[in-house]
């Protein structure tokens, strides 16, 4: 692992202690690699974010959430490895759309960096980590997978919807570490869903990257278990196709245009990615809404 000059990707789940063995083997209805690689300078500019409804207003009749900016906010952790934690994420595009749809959203964690083009610089995002748990250290010596750390980060942060991307750093490993990631994908749920029983958990495939080819049936498996994971908990668990929706959109990983190293986005493929996790993180939000 190597310091902020360098950034390491690590995109889907790990579990904690909670789960013990299993890595072996709500709400009212509402409304919107282990290998260093170099990361470009941040963007100077960023597309504006259209203030027109959301996918998943416009596919399934969702009504804008013209009330709840009246209510307290809703906490929501994005959760995940460098694709979470770097200034040009999702997190910014994401989180500025949900509010010009009248969302009231916190963002929380311990991780903090306010992203390019603004928006709630809180975030439980670790560059490098694998989904876990496995014996892997970050350049802090802490272990560098999220199963570790998810006891600690959950009960102080108490998120309400967590948006959960991690894998790509363990299916890029090869070997067993990547053949254990779709066990481990379903274990690290189980554990969220035992540390924060009532949050809804939004949880994707892996996104089009360059170091892990395309097709790969230790990719297609994690992509399964997710799947899996959502279809066995419908009223907790969303499942969003990511790589579908970004193919389909047109993403090119070309370096330069929609990302830095053929991996971590840029500021524009941070945007494509927020736009495909919005139908089910607004979802989530339907779940919780009190008010």
């Amino acid at each position: 692992m190597r310091r902020p000059a360098k950034r390491i990707l690590s995109v889907f789940v790990g579990a904690v202690a909670v789960w013990g063995s299993a890595c072996s083997s709500s709400g009212n209805e509402t409304t919107s690699l282990s290998s260093s690689v170099l990361v470009s300078e941040p963007a100077k500019t960023v597309p504006p974010i259209s203030s027109a409804p959301s996918p998943a207003e416009t596919s399934v009749g969702i009504k804008p959430a013209t009330a709840s900016a009246a209510c307290d906010p809703i906490r929501v952790m994005p959760l995940g490895d460098s694709l979470t934690s770097y200034l040009e994420s999702y997190r910014g595009p994401l989180f500025r759309s949900l509010t010009v749809a009248g969302w009231n959203v916190d963002f929380v964690g311990s991780g903090s960096g306010e992203p390019i083009g603004g928006g709630d610089p809180d975030h439980e995002g670790h560059g490098g980590y694998r989904i876990g748990p496995d014996a892997a250290l970050d350049w802090e010596g802490n272990p560098a997978n999220l199963a570790n750390g998810i006891g600690g980060w959950i009960p102080k942060a108490k998120p309400e919807v967590i948006v959960l991307n991690i894998g790509t750093n363990d299916v890029a490993a090869g070997g067993e570490t990547s053949q254990r990631a779709p066990a481990q994908l379903t274990g690290l749920v189980a554990a969220l869903r035992t540390l924060a029983p009532d949050a809804q958990i939004v949880v994707g495939d892996l996104p089009p990257n360059a170091w892990v080819p395309e097709g790969t049936s230790e990719t297609q498996a994690v992509g399964t278990a997710a799947q899996q994971i959502a279809k066995a908990s419908p009223d907790f668990v969303q499942f969003t196709p990511v790589y579908n929706r970004m193919r389909a959109n047109g993403f090119d990983l070309t370096p330069g245009v929609g990302t830095t190293d053929n991996t971590h986005f840029t500021v524009s493929g941070g945007i494509a990615f927020a736009a495909v996790l919005e139908p089910e993180v607004v979802g989530a939000l339907q779940r919780v809404r009190r008010c």
